[in-house]
């Protein structure tokens, strides 16, 4: 097989990632402290949690499933460097009821459930489209081939796990384990986070106090879609208290011409059909100034695509050709040996 490049765990690359697979609709956002983590209201929905952490030769105390929900896909990572998109496959391909997965994930995962895990974890590394995607974030470098260099004693090796929610148990799935961790079971969907943030909180704990490389990613569904689906809930309840206002004859009140052709309804809602006029426009003008809201949201989702789109771009390009004929230029120009001077004083 071909070899795997180490990526950056960074929530742009891993949306990137699963933009690439053609999955839609569910980005990657970083988990900044779990002693005050977002609210779940904020993420909703969760798909799955990501944790990077220092690898060490430690024995592992967790007891890992042998027998467990056929319907859960865990792969053993076979493959080297391939633990941030096991990960994250981990998460998607045991969210397929709620993530519309794109026909080669789809038969992935179940072609994967009649197999083992160690034949999972093999056909991943097998999967042309997720390797190649998964390298296109190797960093340019002409001059060490990609995986030839391997870690030693003094280098600092890390690794991905996921958390997800399946049939009322939270599991951690580690591709290094023999198989996955239950550390719960019979949790509701609202109190699966904090089983988890317990779990990854265990984890640091294993380490010296002085120990800050740490990541922690929430797997959710797209803030910008999620934006976009309230912004349309806003102008289909708008569109009915409009229709109710104009037949009041109130409608020189909010009234949003934009809405007129977009939501025809068939009928009135009965709570609005029966609504008071003053509570009528009382609820216009509190969800145009939600709709305001919804709209900064979508523009500041979309900037943010933008900035990601961008720092992606430049992750993947060589700078080398630009450097080595800057160099060129300023030999030519007597300006090289003057510029190395100015740097070494630094």
């Amino acid at each position: 097989m071909d070899n795997w490049c180490t990526i950056e765990s960074d929530p742009g690359v891993f949306t990137e990632l699963i933009e690439s697979w053609g999955v839609k609709n569910v980005e990657v956002e970083e988990v900044f402290s779990l002693d005050n983590p977002p609210t779940p209201d904020s993420l909703q929905p969760i798909y799955g949690f990501i944790f990077l952490f220092k690898w060490t030769n430690k024995p592992k105390t967790a007891l890992t499933l042998t027998s467990y929900d056929p319907q859960l896909y865990f792969a053993k990572q076979v493959i080297t460097n391939a633990c941030a998109t096991q990960a994250l496959l981990s998460i998607l391909l045991n969210n397929e009821d709620r993530i519309n997965l794109p026909s080669e994930l789809s038969e992935l995962r179940s072609f994967g459930l009649q197999l083992d895990s160690y034949s999972r974890g093999l056909t991943i590394g097998q999967c042309q489209k997720i390797r190649e995607t998964h390298n296109s974030f190797a960093p340019p470098e002409p001059f060490v081939k990609m995986g030839s260099k391997k870690a030693t004693s003094k280098d600092d090796v890390f690794h991905f796990v996921a958390f997800i929610y399946k049939n009322n148990r939270v599991y951690e799935l580690d591709g290094l384990q023999e198989g996955p961790v239950l550390l719960g079971e019979g949790v509701s969907s609202q109190d699966w986070t904090s089983l988890a943030f317990k779990q990854i909180n265990s984890k640091i704990q294993e380490y010296s106090s002085d120990e800050i490389k740490f990541n922690l990613l929430v797997v959710r569904s797209s803030g910008l879609a999620v934006a976009k689906e309230r912004l349309n809930a806003i102008d289909n309840e708008l569109f009915f208290l409009q229709q109710r206002a104009k037949a009041l004859g109130i409608e020189q009140h909010y009234v949003d011409e934009s809405l007129a052709l977009e939501f025809v309804m068939t009928e009135f809602r009965p709570e609005i059909a029966n609504c008071p006029p003053e509570m009528i426009l009382e609820q216009m003008g509190k969800l145009f100034e939600e709709k305001q809201n919804v709209l900064e949201e979508l523009d500041g989702q979309e900037q943010m695509r933008k900035e990601r789109k961008e720092e992606n771009e430049r992750r993947k390009h060589n700078y080398l050709p630009f450097i080595f004929e800057l160099f060129k230029h300023a030999s030519e120009n007597g300006q090289l040996e003057q510029l190395w001077e100015h740097a070494i004083k630094k």
